[in-house]
């Protein structure tokens, strides 16, 4: 029986009644001998007990009659006040009336948990042992605390645990500065007789709170003791509890076993031969303190205890005691008699009870008719009050309004001319400041999603279809940073040519290059940049790290203009194409649903976009150059006599995309799975993309697929499912090469050479 009444798996052994002095040992509660323990008031401790069970009781009466004030709570209103009750009932048992009444003084019931945390300087919990229950009464206890600005020094919050570890219980205490505040304190069964007391601490305890709590107990005259862990119990046998035992019982247990040896005799009777023998009649005391008949049943001559059974036999009401609680008891036929008057009286005080019962019932039941028929009357002669009142009232007021009219209505009359002006004038004020919030997020909104400063936009204005493809200088460090671009490994790019058509170029030069400059399509494009920042703001809330992709183009992307967008994991990404469709990217930007028209569909139905020109290259078809009086709408728009077409040229564009939250694969093979978590990537169909785990609802959807496939292919790939996240920014016109003797042969046009 561990401190807070539950069983647990210890190896302190706990000892029995029997070893304790029988059925009456619960009257040791206060004080066991007064002669060797007397009532120590030198130290007095505010202590304050949670859980009121029988070992709260026994804890509580220990120390008060070791002279500390103790305050009891439990959370059940029964279970604290039946606790006081029966602490006061022992120790007016127990103890001499004036230290009975000294005891029961420095007792207090708590009626709240913050009542007895605001009124202790040591809280000792002896709840159930059940974790989840001590963890939250912990975090409880703490939130009071701070709320009553009781500093972590100020108290010492001990748990009575027998087989939880004290660290398990504290770990999670919100409210952390009161972990080092927190300890085991176990006190040993039975209090009264053990003042060994077992400290539990953990990696939290501070050593001070540790230091500070020894000294109140050795104050006390407890002996204090460090267990490491819930394994390590102080164990008892039952020849360690017979030390513990009052002095007058450890000289009688001698001179017991003296005789025994010597084979005397005690009070004229051979030492094995009991004094009241089995089946007579002996009076015992209740646990009420009555005098009753018993029926001696047994007798152990060794522990010299005798197994009575009270009032008759059959009963079942068995009771061990000591021969010194026992005196004897009539004959058998005198305690028939006597049983048989106790049940004719019983019987008698039983009819009687009835008789008064019902008398007093039947006085209460008049009484309450005469009470409810005055009530009645209170009530009619209140209501015809009332209405005569209300009558009066109004009366009285109707004559004051008739005397007050013309007065009262001038007033009123100037009162709603100035009311109404102010309200046109309050209204005219709100529809104002209506009209300023409504302004307010359109000008943000128009301003997060302007074009960038470094734009012509004035080409823009003017094309009669509201886009621009504005040429850019070869002096342009912008030119030589988009150069950069189609750098790729010559090896990579020579298999990957012969692969296709059997070509062998290895070079990418870029020849001429356009910036795209689409009003609307920005405008699409940040809107859906703003969608992507919200998502990873939620994300980031949550607590789900999103890690960035870091893709070759990296390193180029700082020589342009205009920064790319950290929060959304922007980044410049290529896209090869052929001539018949640039004109439509570059107005109406790329369309998700035409994926696989051209290259297929390996990874999913999105947008194909890549890190490396090489990859890019694959899809591309020349362009060749043709007279200006058949030239087409793509030439048209892009090539002038100041800009002139270079002849066997392919397309590449450089888009800013916002990959966001990204999935990554590392196979070709369907079902794609996700290779960080397992997931599928595609839970419904090709089109979208699955859900970001570890976020609540609504579900956030993964913005871009990463085809990390380096081990199986030559290329990494990327994808998105929608196009708000794409803005072709720069066409890039570039021709093909082959490195020969270390110059470049070329440029080659797409068919075998």
């Amino acid at each position: 029986m561990g401190a807070n009444g539950s069983k647990g798996n210890s190896n302190y052994t706990s000892p029995t009644p029997n070893d304790l002095g029988g059925a009456g040992y619960g009257v040791r509660l206060f004080s066991p001998v007064q002669s060797e323990r007397p009532r120590m008031p030198a130290f007095t401790l505010k202590v304050g007990i949670v859980g009121s069970g029988r070992m709260g009781c026994l804890i509580a009466g220990e120390l008060v009659r070791r002279g500390c004030t103790v305050v009891l709570y439990d959370i059940h209103e029964p279970t604290r006040t039946s606790a006081f009750e029966r602490l006061c009932e022992l120790a007016k048992i127990s103890l001499p009336k004036q230290d009975a009444e000294s005891a029961i003084a420095s007792i207090t019931v708590a009626n709240s948990l913050k009542d007895t945390l605001d009124r202790s300087e040591l809280i000792l919990e002896l709840v159930p042992e059940d974790l989840a229950l001590k963890k939250g009464l912990f975090n409880q206890m703490c939130d009071i605390l701070k709320q009553l600005g009781r500093s972590p020094g100020q108290v010492t919050l001990c748990s009575g645990t027998l087989t939880i570890p004290i660290g398990d219980i504290i770990g999670d205490i919100q409210t952390q500065e009161y972990r080092g505040s927190c300890l085991g304190l176990r006190f040993l069964h039975p209090v009264w007789f053990i003042d060994d007391v077992e400290v539990t601490n953990c990696e939290h305890t501070n050593r001070s709170t540790r230091s500070n709590l020894d000294k109140k107990l050795k104050a006390l005259d407890f002996q204090p003791f460090l267990s490491q862990n819930v394994s390590n119990r102080r164990k008892l046998n039952p020849q360690e509890v017979a030390l513990f035992v009052n002095k007058a019982d450890r000289q009688r247990q001698r001179k017991v076993e003296q005789e025994q040896q010597s084979g005397l005799q005690q009070d004229g009777q051979l030492l094995d031969q009991p004094r009241y023998p089995i089946g007579s009649n002996v009076y015992v005391k209740r646990s009420d303190g009555e005098e009753c008949i018993a029926i001696v049943t047994k007798y152990d001559a060794a522990k010299n205890f005798y197994t009575v059974e009270l009032e008759q036999a059959g009963s079942g009401k068995l009771k061990q005691c000591r021969e010194d609680a026992m005196r004897n008891g009539p004959s058998v036929r005198d305690a028939d008699q006597l049983r048989r008057e106790a049940e004719l009286k019983a019987e008698a005080a039983e009819r009687l009870r009835k008789q008064e019962a019902e008398e007093r019932d039947k006085q209460i039941k008049e009484a309450t008719a005469r009470l409810e028929e005055k009530l009645a009357k209170a009530e009619r002669d209140a209501e015809e009050f009332q209405k005569k009142t209300d009558l009066e009232k109004k009366e009285f007021l109707r004559r004051q309004n008739s005397l007050e009219g013309q007065r009262s209505k001038a007033e009123e009359k100037a009162k709603a001319e100035r009311e109404k002006r102010e309200e046109a004038e309050k209204k005219r004020a709100e529809e104002a400041d209506g009209f300023l919030k409504r302004l307010n997020p359109l000008e943000e909104r128009d301003k997060i999603r302007a074009p960038p400063d470094y734009w012509d936009k004035k080409m823009a204005e003017k094309a009669a279809d509201g886009f621009a493809a504005i040429a850019l200088n070869k002096t342009d460090p912008t030119f030589a940073a988009l150069g950069r671009f189609l750098e790729t490994d010559k090896v990579k790019l020579a298999k990957s040519g012969a692969d296709r058509a059997g070509t062998s170029h290895d070079t990418l030069k870029l020849a001429c290059a356009w910036r795209l400059e689409n009003p609307s399509l920005w405008d699409t494009y940040m809107s859906g940049v703003q969608m992507v920042g919200k998502d990873m703001e939620r994300i980031k809330a949550a607590g789900v790290t999103a890690g960035s992709v870091p893709v070759m183009t990296g390193s180029v992307a700082s020589s342009l203009p205009g920064q790319l967008r950290a929060n959304v994991n922007e980044a410049f990404l290529m896209h090869g194409t052929v001539p018949h469709v640039v004109l439509q990217i570059i107005s109406k930007g790329m369309n998700e649903r035409f994926a696989g028209a051209a290259a297929g569909t390996m990874f999913g139905q999105g947008s194909y976009l890549a890190e490396d020109a090489g990859k890019c290259d694959q899809y591309t078809m020349m362009d060749m150059q043709l007279n200006a009086g058949n030239a087409s709408d793509l030439h048209k728009r892009l090539y002038s006599p100041s800009v002139p077409h270079p002849g066997k040229v392919f397309y590449i564009l450089v888009c800013r995309v916002a990959l966001g939250f990204h999935v990554r694969i590392q196979t070709n093979s369907r079902p794609f799975k996700s290779a960080d978590t397992g997931q599928p990537v595609f839970p419904v169909n090709e089109r979208e993309l699955g859900p970001v785990p570890g976020i609540s609802a609504p579900a956030i959807l993964h913005h871009s697929l990463l085809a990390d496939v380096l081990h199986i292919m030559r290329y990494r790939e990327l994808l998105v499912f929608h196009s708000d996240y794409i803005y072709p920014e720069y066409l890039l016109g570039y021709q093909r090469f082959q490195s020969v003797g270390g110059s470049l042969k070329g440029p080659y046009d797409g068919v075998s050479h």
